[in-house]
C-alpha cells in the first residue's frame, strides 16, 4: 500500500543512548579543560621565565 515509514523515525533517543552521548560529551569537556589548563600553566611558567631574565638583564 503506502510507504513504510522507519520505526524509529519520529521517536527520541531512548535514556540510555542520551545519557551515553552525554557521557561522552562530558568526557571531552573534561579532556579539554584538562589540555587548557596545562596550556595556561605552561604560557605562565614561559612568561615569569622571560620576566625573570628581563629582570636579570637591568641589574
Amino acid at each position: 500500500m503506502g510507504e513504510e515509514v522507519p520505526r524509529n523515525s519520529g521517536e527520541k533517543r531512548g535514556p540510555r543512548k542520551e545519557f551515553g552521548r552525554e557521557q561522552k560529551e562530558k568526557c571531552g569537556l573534561n579532556a579539554k579543560v584538562a589540555e587548557l589548563g596545562r596550556s595556561l600553566h605552561h604560557l605562565r611558567s614561559r612568561n615569569s621565565a622571560i620576566e625573570l631574565k628581563s629582570s636579570l638583564n637591568k641589574i
